[in-house]
């Protein structure tokens, strides 16, 4: 699948960031989250699986979802990554979405899904009637982490293309292209500003550089128990 392009047109997305203090390897990441309502339109390249790599017993050594996470349609219930039973990393991509589709059907189930791809590389942008516009920039933003002072507003509606690509550390990965016909005014959120205070002695100026916002977006699921599985 290598440098086949996979293209989810116009669905809500949301961007999470999990700043270096917090992140394992010490660096900034970003992810992109794509709310599906219809399984139908999940494209199955994006049904890949893995064997969890959980410390959780309920969850070590299952197979999960590399991409995507479900749960019943309008709840607020823990979002899920397991498979169906019986498949294994062997199983066709194509076959373990039919086997999904099949047992929605079967037992009458409505799920939500979200598909979530990492964001690699320094920055990140979006195209919008007005030209590409910066989402982050870790080179021209260091001191925010690559936040420009404004954030991308959960539920932008926008196309994700996605290209496959080969790592130099061997496996693959999903280069990202964002598009939007919103105009920049409804999708991006300006971040505040910190202001000192001044205990009673006057007004006091905000400093000149903009606190990193944090954007409210969908979360990357957390790892739901075995008794609660869908399978």
């Amino acid at each position: 699948m290598v440098n086949t392009e996979i293209v989810i047109v116009n669905k809500p997305i949301s961007i999470s960031t999990t700043p270096a203090a917090e992140s394992m390897n010490n660096k900034t990441s970003r992810r992109v989250h794509i709310s599906i309502a219809d399984i139908n339109e999940i494209p199955e390249e994006l049904f890949d699986v893995k064997i969890s790599q959980s410390k959780k017993p309920e969850k070590a050594g299952k197979v999960v979802f590399k991409y995507l996470t479900y749960r019943q349609a309008g709840t607020e219930e823990i979002r899920q990554d397991f498979a169906p039973n019986g498949v294994t990393t062997a199983t066709p991509t194509a076959e373990i979405k039919a086997l999904f589709v099949n047992f929605l059907a079967q037992q009458g189930l409505k799920l939500e899904f979200s598909v979530t791809i990492n964001l690699l590389g320094n920055f990140g942008n979006i195209e919008t009637p007005e030209g590409r516009l910066t989402i982050f920039d870790n080179n021209e933003f260091p001191a925010t982490e690559g936040n420009p002072g404004y954030y991308l507003k959960a539920g932008t509606i926008a196309t994700v293309s996605l290209k496959e690509m080969k790592s130099n550390y061997g496996g693959s990965f999903f280069s990202v292209r964002l598009k939007t016909e919103q105009a920049p005014a409804e999708i991006f959120v300006r971040g505040g500003r910190a202001k000192v205070y001044d205990f009673g002695e006057g007004s006091a100026p905000s400093f000149t550089e903009p606190v990193a916002p944090v954007a409210p977006v969908a979360p990357v699921a957390p790892e739901a128990p075995a008794t609660g599985s869908l399978w």
